[in-house]
């Protein structure tokens, strides 16, 4: 039986081309085979979707019919011993988010590109002109009329009220008035009634098989992809002959209706492919056609899903029927692009793609402008879509470049999510994938990056995404020295140029793009054993201080630094300099037995500090007897270069003979730093 629970993971067929939004924690609630009720939530796309808690402890049911908090076992998901929501799962150290692989996922997802979909060539009519979307509604045998008014869901797809909140203006919007997406509905509504095409098969048809809950299930990817394909080529027989023989179907000629969204009565099913939203294909034979046209592209919705049965998510299904790729992470541990792009995440009202998207795969701007250094230049706002909206700055590599636009929270349909916000986004584009299919934890495959604070050791690390755009709270560089730093999907870092005076202007952003170069200046603890320091980035004739040391060294002192682990001191602490090229610099202590820090009844000072051809070691004169007190000259490797006999009449020492630096002066048990210039 453990097999068919594993079973339920699988919801990916290998030759297929699916793709949905990223669904999280929707509300779920199920029932225990004793009648109690568990409140829980799902989430996840199409490839892999699952129940959970509200601290993400996976939910599977054992053969019982039990849901159980999963474990692993081996590479299986499997349920333990513990009854989902009857114990502290971590205080029985259960682990959370229990899921398939990366590697599993990328593989179930990889199987797209083995599919013979739609040519996507990016030819000049591509995505313009008028899509005239089917919106068909389904339900089960065993399911009443769906509840939901048709007028909410006419207004979700085709109110065109300026500034309404629906599908046609998301695509008159987003594609700058070159493609229009009207729907229809069948069977046509009765007033504000759905009506819907009524299946033979109860709703448990369409979901996984369990001996003891769900005997009717399907068994296997196989039977899932029949018993969906089935269902819909069903329903377009049942509404053929409603739509209108003159509605243009196929606006781009190549013989299929341009797209149907099925609406499916009810919710999202966890641990199930079939009920959860997603766009796909109808390949499998027999074809189905309404007025001699393959219906083939589709959407699946959900009509009662709370917060995903919106106009975000079906624009977001629409896109991939025009397109788009996904550009979120399975594990979602990382983020390429956060809510600056509708392709990864899905508030609503939805926000745009990105100028580089929209350009690949919308067909709706001009490839983005390569500029070059020495100039200033402007950006008007990719919400805007007039002028220049986005430019290239090539990198060393002919395949990653990067893409700067201007993102206004202010445009229509710019909801990041961040608040009021506008400001320059720069990414990354790696030419050698389509979308962004998350990371093997050693190579990225993201086609998008957005560059973000906090963003050094990405996919390890988010960074702060709502602080991505430039221009706003201090941030107008982007280069070698700043946070975040120009680099390639490997981690290389670009060297050799900086944005800079990044500044907004009502509608309009202005920047300066240079070549310049940036050294770095690396710390080594060289005998201390504690504290870190990290790089500093100098830019090239550019003065500036050198970061104060952190580290320690208990029982010496800092003197200074180094350019050798053994070298003389060139730099104190937080002295300001110029650098040409890379350098290292070691901490030189004071040697050991000489602290400044040791107590002792010998008080002194040094005059002048620094000197040059000689100094004057003074005493209070009730800590001075003749004949008794002795000075010693060390240099800063703990060499004694000099012994000097102290007397009332005489504390003078001469050195004439020694070079510049640093030196140590020791009287007693007492020790202070003299400076030879």
């Amino acid at each position: 039986m453990r097999s068919i629970i594993t079973a339920l993971l699988v919801f990916f067929l290998v030759i297929t081309s699916v793709h949905a939004a990223y669904l999280k924690d929707i509300p779920q609630t199920v029932i225990q085979p004793n009648g109690d009720l568990l409140h829980c939530y799902a989430s996840g796309d199409e490839f892999f979707n699952y129940l959970h808690d509200q601290n993400g402890f996976t939910i599977i049911q054992n053969d019982e019919g039990y849901y159980m908090y999963a474990i692993y076992e081996r590479d299986k998901i499997v349920p333990s011993q513990f009854v989902a929501g009857s114990v502290d799962p971590s205080a029985k150290g259960l682990q959370p988010n229990v899921i398939i692989s990366n590697e599993e996922y990328q593989a179930r997802r990889a199987a797209w590109f083995n599919f013979e979909d739609i040519p996507r060539a990016l030819t000049p009519n591509r995505n313009h002109g008028t899509l005239n979307n089917l919106v068909v509604f389904i339900r089960f045998s065993d399911e009443t009329d769906i509840p939901t008014p048709f007028s909410t869901v006419d207004n979700m797809f085709n109110n065109q009220t300026p500034g309404f909140n629906s599908m046609i203006n998301y695509f008159e919007t987003t594609s700058y008035g070159q493609l229009l997406v009207p729907s229809t509905f069948y069977p046509e509504p009765d007033g504000n009634l759905i009506l819907s095409y009524q299946d033979e098969h109860p709703r448990s048809y369409f979901m996984p098989y369990h001996a003891i809950t769900n005997p009717n299930g399907y068994m296997n990817d196989d039977q899932r992809t029949d018993r969906e394909h089935t269902l819909l080529r069903k329903a377009i027989q049942h509404i053929a002959d409603m739509v209108p023989e003159d509605l243009n179907l196929d606006y781009n000629g190549d013989g299929r209706v341009d797209n149907v969204c099925f609406v499916v009565k009810g919710n999202t099913t966890a641990w199930s492919t079939l009920l959860w939203p997603h766009r796909w294909a109808l390949y499998t034979s027999p074809s189905v056609y309404i007025h001699n046209k393959r219906v083939y592209d589709y959407n699946f919705m959900l009509e009662g899903a709370p917060g995903y049965f919106n106009t975000a998510v079906l624009s977001h299904e629409m896109q991939h029927t025009l397109g788009f790729p996904d550009f979120y992470h399975y594990n979602h541990n990382s983020s390429p692009c956060g809510t600056w792009d509708i392709m990864e995440s899905n508030p609503n009202p939805p926000q745009q793609s990105g100028a580089y998207a929209k350009w690949k795969y919308g067909n709706w701007l001009e490839y983005p402008t390569e500029i070059q250094p020495g100039n200033e230049y402007t950006l008007n706002s990719v919400g805007n879509g007039t002028g220049i909206v986005s430019y290239k700055i090539p990198t060393t590599d002919p395949q990653q470049f990067f893409v700067l636009e201007y993102r206004n929270s202010s445009d229509p349909f710019e909801n990041f999510g961040y608040g009021n916000v506008a400001g320059m986004l720069i990414y990354r584009i790696n030419t050698r994938w389509n979308g962004n299919a998350g990371f093997n934890n050693s190579s990225v495959f993201d086609e998008v990056f957005i560059f973000r604070p906090g963003g050094g050791d990405y996919p390890s690390s988010n960074g702060t995404l709502s602080m991505a755009h430039f221009g706003q709270g201090g941030r107008n560089e982007f280069n070698l020295a700043t946070n975040p730093k120009p680099t390639l999907t490997n981690g290389a870092m670009i060297s050799n140029f900086s944005i800079d005076n990044i500044t907004l202007d009502g509608d309009k952003i202005s920047f300066s793009y240079r070549i310049t170069q940036f050294y770095g200046v690396t710390f080594h603890r060289n005998g201390g054993i504690a504290g870190s320091m990290a790089m500093q980035v100098f830019e090239v004739d550019i003065a500036q201080n050198l970061s104060k040391n952190n580290f320690k060294f208990p029982g010496r002192d800092f003197l200074g630094w180094a350019l050798t682990p053994e070298g003389d001191i060139e730099y104190t602490d937080s002295q300001s300099i110029i650098i040409d090229k890379d350098i290292d610099l070691y901490a030189v202590w004071s040697p050991v037995g000489i602290n400044k820090n040791e107590k002792t009844n010998v008080v002194f000072s040094i005059q002048p500090n620094p000197a040059t051809r000689y100094f004057e070691i003074i005493f209070p004169s009730s800590d001075f007897n003749s004949g008794e007190i002795t000075a010693q000259i060390y240099d800063v490797r703990g060499l004694l270069l000099k012994t000097e006999q102290l007397y009332p009449e005489n504390t003078q020492i001469d050195i004439s003979t020694f070079a510049k630096g640093f030196y140590i002066v020791k009287v007693g048990k007492e020790a202070k730093k003299l400076i030879v210039k």
